[in-house]
């Protein structure tokens, strides 16, 4: 067996809902019990108002004496505390007249920053340098399976323990997947480690192809073959041993991609082609070149050229260590930069779990640094013919633009935004952007409303417009792509790899972009006014650009604000009847007059149709639109936002094959973070006719089928989700899986180059 050189050198040791009563039950209220990402054991616990300091000290005393563990005591925003507590200490509490209710304690979705981590993650995180010694990130790779094909993982180890499991030991099955040279657990951390990973809380599983000093070449094709034999999707996999040319693994990996696992692979440490390593040159596979995470510059041993996708950080890498369960090691090569990348795509899998390879590298590439990235000088001396594009991968966020209108950034500000024209809403990576036009209301002429969207999807162009004859047309906006009307089937459009446009409800749409961004937009119609308006909602984005964007505290009021993200006849999206341009809709200055006083009929009126409205800031802005213009019509937009932030969902469907048969696989995700798993089943329909029957969704939000290939190659498979009854969860439908089209197992890379991406 030929032995392959480790890419790596230079180890150095080293709260209740709404609407609930309490009266219901003599039992204090337990919430939350099934929360997804509930901590089994600890809970907090909610003293109703007015009770004496004594009954909270009784009752941690006697929580005391069943077992419990007190742990925060709350006595200014609520009283009350939380606890590690048993069953008996729980259904004490519950019967204590004094306890308003108990909820389950759990980890939140947040958008978590990493203070102090290891350089590689900062400038991960970071558009540009200097680090900032943050690691922003709104994923962590839940429910996501990463396979290491390397030397083992430390099992036990602290950064990952309980999070190990299900893997092979291809050289010797006896020996098991621990690691005795280092640089699997080395690579794990980085991928998943708590404190050195890139993605958190993903499922790490050692795949060992390799003794306590070298892999080999049959080994390594052994384990490649194992992962494809027993993935579970989502599925990511990084192999960071590298070879003389080999067909044989680059045909292992390009059969491996496509059923369905996105790899991750090191270019190498030879200062060479790439082109001459395998699986560097693999072309289905995503090949990672090194960088020097502190000043961008291509690490001195990193291969180069027209094999290598991006560069990413990989000199002085922090990491576990084997020495002990708390151990820590310094690692440089281009093992240490492929990691970074099988991290992110377990982030990206997470939200998108049905999503093919080349989707999830789409995404990773829309988010990069690359040359159009503004103020980014480039990946220094990145060698010939290799991309100037290096890893990027922030926090994913959610932003808002509601009302007349109202919006929330993707950093979580919020401002009222009334000028009148059309404006960049939301900037991302290439091919990714919104831009809303607002119009004023000419009876409310202080008053401004989104009345058309316009957004490119890679590179297609969407827009959504009132009827270009500038007539009045209370039948609905008009769809196009690429300037051509359309009318999305149950499946929506294909715009590109990741792109779709689809119908949301009964007048709405949905854009979903190759970033993973994913946009809703809802119109009402305003009789008295005799328009569309509309509300934009922006899902799990990595855009920071636009009014939407990232901004810091009353930016909106500076000078200049409202110009520089105003289009111009040149940046322009939208689609315009002729002689027509975006200037037709500037109004400036704006507002022209003093925004009057609310009548007291107005403000009755709001109070009365807003009233139901649950969401305390949805009410707030629908309070403020209805009495400052007297129409009801916000109430009614504002209660269809409310069920979109609440009960919103996205279907998406992927098929893997197990022998002659394809087991089709609906994943269902409400877009609201840190909230229980949509209820409920799913149907599969193929060219709109159901083929079987309809199927539950577990508890992770999926649904199985498993069917002949026969019965649906080379036709529109689509799965749709039918909500429980009575449940606030909304419908929604994938788009076409067209199986039979995708990329075809081959026999020969070289000889046969059919894959899922063509960067190579």
């Amino acid at each position: 067996m030929r032995a392959a050189v480790w890419v790596a050198s230079g180890l150095i040791a080293a709260m209740l809902p709404l609407g609930t009563s309490m009266a219901q039950t003599p039992m204090a209220p337990l919430i939350n019990e099934n929360a997804p990402k509930r901590i089994p054991g600890q809970y907090i616990v909610v003293y109703k108002q007015g009770v004496a300091s004594k009954s909270l000290q009784t009752s941690q005393e006697r929580v005391r004496a069943l077992g419990g563990k007190i742990g925060y005591v709350y006595t200014s925003a609520l009283r009350g505390f939380s606890a590690t507590l048993p069953d008996n200490a729980v259904r004490s509490l519950r019967q204590n007249p004094d306890v308003a209710y108990i909820e389950v304690d759990q980890v939140g979705d947040l958008n978590v920053v990493q203070n102090n981590p290891p350089a590689g993650l900062d400038r991960t995180s970071e558009r540009l340098l200097p680090l900032d010694l943050r690691y922003t990130y709104s994923e962590t790779g839940n429910n996501v399976h990463v396979y290491v094909i390397d030397t083992g993982i430390r099992a036990t180890h602290n950064e990952m323990v309980g999070r190990v499991s299900g893997g092979t030991n291809t050289m010797n099955l006896a020996a098991g997947t621990g690691d005795c040279h280092g640089h699997g657990t080395h690579v794990a951390g980085t991928i998943g480690g708590t404190t050195f990973g890139i993605a958190k809380q993903a499922l790490l599983h050692p795949v060992r192809a390799g003794d306590c000093a070298n892999t080999y070449l049959a080994p390594v094709i052994a384990a490649v073959d194992w992962v494809t034999a027993n993935r579970v999707l989502p599925a990511v996999a990084n192999l960071s041993s590298g070879f003389s040319p080999s067909p044989t693994l680059d045909t292992a990996i390009a059969n491996s991609v496509a059923s369905g696992v996105t790899y991750s692979v090191a270019a190498g440490n030879n200062n060479g082609d790439a082109c001459n390593i395998s699986p560097a040159r693999a072309p289905t596979a995503i090949t990672v070149g090194a960088i020097n995470p502190n000043n961008d510059t291509r690490a001195s041993f990193s291969n180069w050229g027209t094999c290598v996708d991006l560069f990413a950080p990989g000199v002085s890498t922090l990491s576990a260590g084997i020495a002990n369960d708390a151990s820590t090691a310094v690692m440089s090569g281009t093992s240490m930069a492929a990691p970074h990348v099988a991290g992110v795509a377990a982030r990206y899998l997470q939200i998108h779990p049905a999503s093919t390879p080349a989707a999830v590298w789409a995404a990773i590439h829309n988010a990069d640094n690359t040359a159009a990235t503004p103020g980014w000088p480039g990946v220094i001396n990145r060698g010939v013919g290799s991309p100037n594009e290096q890893l990027h991968y922030g926090s994913l966020n959610d932003g808002f633009n509601d009302g007349d209108p109202h919006i929330t950034t993707v950093n979580g500000l919020y401002y009222d935004f009334q000028p009148g024209g059309e404006f960049v809403a939301l900037l991302g990576g290439m091919g990714m952007e919104i831009q809303t036009r607002q119009t004023v209301v000419p009876s409310a002429p202080w008053v401004s409303v989104n009345t058309a969207i316009a957004a490119r999807v890679g590179s297609y162009r969407v827009t959504w417009v009132p009827n270009l004859s500038g007539v009045p047309d209370p039948s609905g906006l008009q769809l196009r792509v690429n300037g051509t009307l359309v009318s999305p089937g149950p499946g929506g459009i294909a715009l590109g790899v990741g792109g779709r446009v689809s119908k949301y409800g009964s007048n709405g749409i949905q854009i979903d972009f190759p970033d993973g961004t994913t946009l809703i937009a809802t119109s009402n119609w305003w009789s008295n006014q005799s328009q569309w308006y509309i509300n934009v909602r922006a899902y799990h984005t990595p855009a920071t650009e636009g009014i939407m964007g990232v901004l810091t505290a009353n930016e909106w009021t500076r000078p200049g604000f409202v110009d520089s993200w105003r289009v111009t006849d040149k940046t322009s999206l939208f689609d315009y009847a002729k002689e027509d341009s975006t200037g037709n809709y500037r109004k400036d200055p704006f507002p022209e007059d003093k925004i009057p006083p609310m009548k007291p009929e107005n403000v009755e009126l709001a109070r009365r149709v807003c009233e139901p409205l649950k969401d305390r800031k949805i009410r707030g802005d629908c309070e403020f639109d209805v009495g400052t213009t007297g129409d009801e019509i916000f109430a009614e937009s504002a209660k269809v936002s409310q069920d979109v932030q609440r009960g919103g969902t996205k279907t998406s469907l992927g098929a893997n094959a197990k022998g002659d048969s394809l087991i089709l696989t609906a994943t269902v995700a409400r877009f609201a973070r840190g909230q229980e798993v949509p209820t409920g089943a799913a149907r599969l329909l193929v060219d709109g006719k159901d083929i079987a029957e309809p199927a539950g969704l577990d508890k992770t939000g999926r649904a199985n089928w498993t069917v002949s290939e026969s019965a649906i190659k080379g036709l529109s498979v689509i799965a749709e989700y039918v909500p429980a009854k009575d449940s606030e969860f909304l419908p929604s439908t994938s788009g076409a899986l067209d199986y039979g089209r995708e990329a075809k197992r081959v026999s020969n890379p070289l000889a046969d180059p059919i894959y899922l991406r063509l960067s190579k």
